[in-house]
């Protein structure tokens, strides 16, 4: 009885890590069947299309059919993004939006676009360099915004204990 428990279990699991690996690799972050805890950071990101706010979708990131999720992802639709990798390695705005399948250069954010450059915002000062460069840190708060009408870059408590 042991033994046949332990050949199930084993086939379980093995299935389990065959799922986790049918999802691709994206900008060389992992998807895998648990968060990585070498880095533990949480940045936010606030999306707004003349003055309203975009969310920002809860589970970016998680696949749970493959029963994986990548190092970069959401939980909730509050922005608060997760760093939770098994390695150390730099990750960046770019990063979060090729995971999530959605376009960002200097000029859109999503499907949201005027022509003109957006303004970004990166601790509450103007960023004017290429947005999919901006390195996601320890409480980085990331504001893009499509204009005309602009708003006050975002701010975010992060929960305690983070």
């Amino acid at each position: 009885m042991v033994l046949l428990v332990a050949i199930i279990w084993g086939m379980l699991a093995g299935d389990t890590q065959q799922q986790a690996s049918a999802a691709p690799a994206i900008d060389d972050i992992s998807c895998q069947s648990m968060e990585g805890a070498t880095q533990h950071e949480h940045a936010h990101l606030a999306i707004y299309n003349n003055g309203q706010p975009v969310e920002v979708p809860a589970n970016i990131g998680i696949k749970p059919g493959n029963n994986c999720l990548y190092w970069l992802h959401t939980h909730d639709a509050t922005g608060e993004l997760h760093i939770e990798s098994p390695i150390a390695r730099d990750f960046t705005l770019g990063n979060f939006f090729n995971i999530w399948g959605e376009q960002l250069d200097a000029t859109h954010v999503m499907s949201y676009t005027n022509g003109s450059p957006l303004k970004v915002y990166v601790d509450g000062k103007e960023f004017t360099g290429d947005p999919r460069t901006i390195q996601l840190k320890r409480h980085t708060l990331v504001t893009v915004e499509v204009g005309p009408n602009f708003v006050e870059p975002a701010k975010f408590d992060f929960p305690s204990g983070d």
